[in-house]
């Protein structure tokens, strides 16, 4: 099981004179929970992601993985451990099929089905499996928003990485979808970026990220009656 600790981790854009995003911030994720990251848009969320992927490396402090320093910790090992869903659901223009298997080439045809199956692709595809070679057009033009991000939800399940980085994966979802996807993620150590109320609900921890530090955890009552994010 896997622990994410972030300690007093500094960052800004520009350098070490630049706009700070991150001043001191320090939280923890638990192992095989949801942690909910959550406060207004531009506050340092996404950017929090990326630095535990060393899309970008912090200025001070420590991200900590199981203890150790990913500093020390090789590039490609390190990224390994993660599946990342973002915004933007990132469909290529393929099949479902190869949509989903972008996340592990080498998958079986079992564990495709059991992605689909588990982030609710295969709630639109009728014909199951010749439905998987649906092409999904350009950027996925053929599909609607809800439908992109259920792929990308699968493409990231069939990786079977223990973390699940989630920013804002289910806004395209209705509720009862939500939900559904949400338990696939049972026994992964989840950090997830949302605005969403119904997702905070089911978070283990709540953090809120504002003017560059992390303020929790939270409990749910406390944040939906005191923080606006709007």
């Amino acid at each position: 099981m896997t622990v994410i600790e972030f300690r007093n981790v500094s960052f800004g854009f520009g350098g070490r004179h630049g706009s700070r995003v991150l001043k001191g911030t320090s939280f923890s994720a638990e192992a095989g929970q949801i942690t909910a990251l959550v406060g207004r848009s531009g506050g340092g969320k996404t950017t929090m992601l990326n630095l535990l992927m060393r899309i970008f490396d912090i200025q001070s402090g420590q991200i900590l993985l199981n203890g150790e320093d990913i500093r020390y910790l090789k590039l490609d090992a390190l990224r390994r451990q993660f599946a990342f869903v973002g915004q933007d659901p990132g469909i290529f223009d393929d099949t479902v099929e190869r949509n989903i298997r972008f996340g592990c080439l080498d998958a079986t045809d079992e564990q495709l089905m059991e992605a689909a199956t588990n982030a609710c692709v295969t709630e639109f595809l009728k014909d199951l499996p010749n439905d998987l070679e649906l092409p999904c057009g350009p950027r996925g033009s053929n599909l609607s928003g809800g439908q992109r991000q259920r792929i990308a939800i699968a493409r990231a399940l069939i990786r079977e990485a223990p973390i699940l980085l989630l920013d804002e994966p289910t806004a395209a979802l209705d509720r009862q979808t939500e939900v559904m996807v949400r338990r696939a993620f049972s026994g992964k150590t989840v950090i997830l970026v949302t605005h969403s109320v119904s997702a905070m609900r089911e978070a283990d921890r709540i953090f809120v990220i504002e003017n560059g530090e992390a303020i929790g955890p939270l409990p749910f009552s406390e944040v939906v009656m005191q923080y606006d994010f709007d």
